[in-house]
């Protein structure tokens, strides 16, 4: 390690390709310093107040190339001097999102200035909620009943099946301080299967319905359980790789017409799925830093 501790009069400082998975302590004691370079580590978290005490000169922070989810932005807003927040190449960082992140060090300060100020800066309040999982799951009935005042949802003739794409807007204006839910409702025949990944996009919620009860033409539990599992299994791959680190929530449908330890064995099924993606993907990052020289 470095021995930070001479380096009280540096201005600059390049830490990038170290494989350091948190901000060294000794680097809050170099208080002059302009530039800060963290790229292309391991880091997740910043410890954004006492960084902005312990070096209220600096000018540019270089943090691309890590594994952050979020950064503390307030408090790095708060450096009077900060002209450049490089944080690009975080793929799991929506905010400041990838549109302004490629733009530069300087381009991402501009934005977040304009965005947390009170003059120029608003809350987006509507989120897209984008519905996926095979034909006739339940995800158009899922989302009726989310909408309905009593929670239920009529039955949905095979006329009226979803085709292609349904939009709805769910406006909660009254109940939840101005949010709007905008929902795709993705068909999930086979056919739409490409097509579909055109709208697995940023900043969204997506919604995995898969059906509990066995339709015709599986001649045994086994088969379908398996079926569902690549089906999930399938869904959360096509997720992850368009969109990382992803909010995902996984819905049930048809339980009450499937008995209890149906439903009980298809939801330790489908949550073993999840528990193995975790691993892979993990085990996939690692490796891919691993190969980066």
């Amino acid at each position: 390690m470095h021995a930070f501790s001479t380096w009280t009069k540096e201005t600059q400082l390049n830490l990038s390709q170290h494989y350091l998975p948190a901000l060294p302590a000794a680097v809050l004691a170099l208080s002059q310093l302009t530039a800060l370079d963290l790229s292309d580590n391991q880091l997740k978290s910043l410890p954004g107040t006492e960084l902005v005490r312990a070096l209220p000169a600096l000018e540019s922070l270089n943090v691309s190339k890590n594994s952050f989810e979020t950064l503390p932005l307030e408090a790095l807003l708060a450096l009077p001097g900060l002209k450049e927040l490089d944080c690009a190449g975080n793929v799991r960082l929506t905010c400041p999102p990838p549109e302004i992140t490629q733009q530069g060090g300087a381009a991402v300060v501009t934005y977040l200035r304009e965005a947390y100020s009170a003059d120029t800066g608003s809350i987006n309040r509507t989120i897209e909620l984008i519905m996926i999982g095979k034909g006739e799951s339940g995800k158009t009935s899922t989302v009726k009943a989310m909408m309905a005042a009593d929670g239920r949802s009529e039955r949905i003739h095979e006329d009226t099946r979803t085709v292609g794409i349904d939009l709805t807007r769910w406006d909660l204006a009254a109940q939840a301080d101005g949010l709007v839910f905008q929902i795709k409702d993705l068909a999930g025949q086979a056919v739409y299967s490409l097509t579909n990944q055109y709208f697995l996009v940023r900043r969204a919620i997506f919604v995995v319905v898969w059906r509990v009860l066995r339709p015709a033409g599986f001649e045994s539990a086994d088969e379908f359980e398996r079926e569902v599992a690549s089906m999930v299994s399938a869904w959360l791959d096509a997720v992850h790789y368009r969109v990382p680190g992803a909010q995902v929530v996984l819905v049930a449908t048809h339980i009450d017409c499937a008995a209890p330890a149906e439903v009980d064995e298809q939801c330790r099924l489908v949550k073993a799925v999840v528990e193995r993606k975790l691993r892979e993907w993990a085990e996939h990052e690692a490796a891919d830093r691993k190969s980066v020289v």
